[in-house]
């Protein structure tokens, strides 16, 4: 008996399928069968030996016959393709392309060997649902890893970029006291380095007008708007700050005038009674 091997894709197992002959004579009625045939292992090769087990006839003319047990062949297992795909990660928006993907294969069952991709990118940076990932670079490695080819290079999947929370914050500038509540502040907040925000509020008020430090300063109304707004969620539209109101310092100018009068004098003659009379030679006067 002599078995001729048939060639094989790799499937992970040493099972193999043979032809089985022989040199029956003309006209017997015979069959040939085998209970198994194995590769000498499970990886991917040419001419590979395949042993031939239990090898057995059957049939009108079998008892005329003795058929050896085993025999040996050759056969070829060739590589298997295998598919790739990703699976695209959700991500909070971060000012980049940058993706995150779960690699996945269609290898046989128990086989070890690990996927991997050189990059995976979104289409664009911007907030947005099933947004397209594109990845390259696919290679596979590991003890199982020569038994497949061709392996995908790229893939493409999709996956989310959610809105970044902003938090607005404010910084209160000090003023000398006006007789009002207004206030004025400087906005900053915690965007992405190089995003294009504008940061803008309604209100700013101090908790009173008067004069006193490290006052309250409520600010209202926050918004934000320009090119990259819409990847944001504004975490607050209120926030607080603090700063003095000076006290005010006032000029006083002092103003003061006593009018310029004659002066009356009295003159007594030595024969006579007194007799005021104004004295027509001197008249006293005083400024102050």
């Amino acid at each position: 008996m002599t078995a001729t091997g048939i060639d094989k894709t790799y499937d992970g197992t040493t099972t193999a399928t043979v032809t089985l002959s022989d040199d029956r004579l003309a006209g017997d009625a015979l069959t040939d069968s085998y209970l198994s045939a194995s590769f000498s292992d499970k990886n991917v090769g040419s001419g590979k030996t395949v042993t031939v087990t239990g090898i057995a006839i059957s049939g009108a003319d079998a008892a005329n016959y003795s058929a050896n047990p085993n025999t040996a062949t050759t056969a070829s297992i060739s590589s298997r393709k295998l598919t790739v795909t990703a699976s695209g990660v959700a991500k909070v928006y971060d000012g980049t392309t940058l993706a995150t993907v779960t690699l996945s294969d269609d290898r046989v069952s128990g086989d070890v060997f690990s996927d991997a991709d050189a990059s995976a990118t979104f289409s664009d940076k911007n907030v947005g649902t099933a947004k397209i990932v594109s990845v390259s670079g696919i290679t596979i490695s590991g003890i199982d890893a020569a038994n497949y080819s061709p392996i995908n290079a790229t893939a493409t999947t999709a996956a989310d970029i959610t809105p970044r929370s902003l938090t607005v914050s404010a910084i209160a500038s000090n003023r000398p006291y006006d007789g009002t509540t207004s206030a004025s502040v400087t906005l900053n907040d915690n965007r992405v380095p190089g995003d294009a925000l504008t940061d803008a509020f309604t209100g700013a008020t101090f908790s009173d007008k008067n004069a006193g430090v490290a006052k309250t300063v409520a600010v209202t109304g926050i918004s934000i708007s320009g090119v990259d707004a819409g990847n944001y969620v504004l975490g607050n539209t209120t926030a607080s700050a603090a700063a003095d109101i000076t006290a005010r310092a006032i000029a006083l100018t002092l103003r003061s005038s006593i009018a310029k009068t004659p002066a009356l004098v009295r003159c007594f003659p030595r024969s006579s009674s007194p007799t005021e009379i104004p004295d027509t030679t001197t008249l006293l006067s005083s400024t102050m």
